[in-house]
C-alpha cells in the first residue's frame, strides 16, 4: 500500500496498510464465492468438442476478458465441471504463469490451475479484478518460494484487498477501464500496422509491387512468385552480404563497449530492449559496427534481429551481417533478414536441443535484388511504417505506465474519486 497515506487525517492502518477510514480490507472469500476449476474425464470423448470454453492459463492473454479457449466442452462435459458465470474473475494459482488473470466474458469452465471468484452483488467485479491485478505480483513472489509455484484455494481465499464503498469501486473501475480501452485501441493499431508492413514486404521485396519510377517501360506483366521482376538480379545471399568475424575478449580489451545479448533483442519487432557493459562479460564477443545487422542464430525461429545504430559487441550466438554496398544497402538487408524465406532458411539448423542456423546453408540461398536506387526507395517506405509502429509502441508503453501509476494511487485511496 502507498506510504503516502501513513498517518494522514482520515486514514487508518489495516492488514493491507493505510487506507481511507470508510474503506474495508476483507478477505477474498468475503467478497464472493471462490471456485477451483476441474477437468472432465479425459477418457470420455463425449465431454469434449462443444460450445463451452474450457479455459487454461494458456488461454489467458493480455486482454481483460476471455471468451474463447483452445479446448471446448460439450453440454455433458460442461455439466460435469464447476461452471463459472459471465463476469467471474479468473486467477491462475498454479504453474509458471501464476497471477495471470482475466474476466469471464461468458459462461465457461476452467482447469484446476485457475481459481475463480464469483463476486457478490454488494461489490463491483471490475473493481475486484483490478485490485487482484494489483495484488498479483505479491502472489507470484509468495508462490515462487516453493519448488512448484502454487497458491492453494485456502491461501488464495485468505488474501485481503482494500475495498471502498461500492459507488467508489465503480468509479475507480470506470477510470481504469478507460485506460484499458485506450491500451487495447493502441494494440489494435499496432497489429494493423504490422499486418500492413508484412503485406508490403511480401510485395516490395519480390518486385510484385513497384514504385512508378521503377516500373518497366514495356507493358507490365503480372509477376509470379517464380518470376524475377524486370531490372532485378538473382544473387546468392553471400554475394550481397557477409559475416563480420571480428571478435574481442572483454576481459583484456581496454575499451568498454555496449554489449547486446540475445535477451536484449525483442522478438519480431527489431527493437533493442536493453544492453549491458562488455566489461561485465567473461566470454568472447562479436564486434559490430554502425549499419551492421544482428540476427540471432540460436533458435532462429524466435526472429531476433536489430539494425545497429552504433558500434558495440554482442553474443557469439548472434550473426553480425554486413551488407556489400556495391550490391545491397544495409537498410534493405535489414528487411531481407525479416522475410519468411530468410527465416525459413535459417531454420534449417544443426542441433536439436539448442538449434543453430547454418551460415553455409543460408549463404547459398538465392534472393532477387533490385538496383540500389530501388532498394533505397523500398527501405524508406518500410522504415516509415516501422517509425509509425515505434511511435505507437511508445504510446502503448506510456499508457501502461500511466495505468500502473493510477492503480497504485486509486486502489490505495491515495487519490480519491469524488462526485
Amino acid at each position: 500500500m502507498s506510504g503516502r497515506n501513513e498517518n494522514r487525517p482520515g486514514y487508518k492502518h489495516t492488514k493491507v496498510g493505510w487506507i481511507p477510514e470508510n474503506w474495508d480490507a476483507p478477505h477474498v472469500r468475503e467478497i464472493g464465492r471462490v471456485i477451483t476449476g476441474s477437468t472432465p474425464r479425459t477418457d470420455t470423448p463425449l465431454y469434449y468438442g462443444g460450445p463451452f470454453p474450457f479455459v487454461s492459463p494458456g488461454d489467458l492473454a493480455e486482454t481483460k476478458y476471455v471468451c474463447r479457449s483452445e479446448k471446448t466442452l460439450s453440454e455433458e462435459g460442461f455439466a460435469s465441471c464447476r461452471p463459472i458465470p459471465e463476469g467471474g474473475i479468473l486467477f491462475t494459482c498454479i504453474g509458471s504463469t501464476i497471477g495471470k488473470m482475466a474476466i469471464a466474458g461468458r459462461s465457461l469452465a476452467t482447469n484446476q490451475q485457475i481459481n475463480a471468484i464469483v463476486v457478490s452483488e454488494a461489490a463491483s467485479a471490475e473493481y475486484v479484478y483490478y485490485a487482484l491485478l494489483q495484488l498479483s505480483p505479491k502472489v507470484r513472489l509468495l508462490a515462487g518460494e516453493q519448488a512448484v509455484p502454487i497458491i492453494n484455494k485456502r491461501e488464495f481465499s485468505s488474501f485481503r484487498i482494500p475495498m471502498p464503498p461500492v459507488i467508489e469501486q465503480e468509479r475507480i473501475a470506470e477510470v481504469l477501464s478507460a485506460w484499458d480501452k485506450a491500451i487495447g485501441n493502441c494494440e489494435l493499431l499496432i497489429m494493423n500496422y504490422e499486418l500492413l508492413k508484412k503485406g508490403l514486404m511480401q510485395q516490395l521485396l519480390t518486385g510484385r509491387l513497384r514504385f512508378p519510377e521503377f516500373e518497366p517501360r514495356s507493358t507490365r506483366k503480372e509477376i509470379s512468385k517464380s518470376t524475377l521482376s524486370e531490372g532485378w538480379r538473382m544473387f546468392e545471399f553471400s554475394e550481397f552480404a557477409e559475416l563480420r568475424r571480428e571478435q574481442i575478449n572483454p576481459q583484456t580489451h581496454k575499451q568498454d563497449f555496449m554489449c547486446v545479448e540475445l535477451e536484449h533483442l525483442d522478438q519480431r519487432s527489431g527493437r533493442l530492449v536493453g544492453c549491458t557493459s562488455s566489461k561485465m562479460q567473461a566470454s568472447t564477443k562479436n564486434r559490430f559496427q554502425k549499419g551492421d545487422i544482428l540476427f540471432g542464430k540460436l533458435r532462429p525461429y524466435l526472429r531476433k534481429f536489430w539494425h545497429c545504430d552504433r558500434e558495440g559487441v554482442c553474443s557469439t550466438e548472434a550473426w553480425v551481417i554486413k551488407a556489400k554496398n556495391s550490391k545491397c544497402i544495409s537498410r534493405y538487408l535489414f528487411y531481407i533478414v525479416q522475410e519468411d524465406r530468410f527465416v525459413s532458411a535459417a531454420n534449417i539448423t544443426s542441433g536439436s536441443k539448442m538449434p543453430r542456423a547454418d551460415w553455409t546453408f543460408v549463404s547459398k540461398q538465392p534472393f532477387g535484388i533490385p538496383g540500389l536506387s530501388e532498394q533505397n526507395k523500398i527501405a524508406s517506405c518500410l522504415s516509415s511504417v516501422d517509425r509509425d509502429i515505434e511511435l505507437l509502441t511508445q504510446k502503448h508503453d506510456r499508457l501502461q505506465e500511466q495505468k500502473k501509476g493510477l492503480m497504485q494511487k486509486l486502489l490505495t485511496g491515495e487519490v480519491r474519486i469524488r462526485n
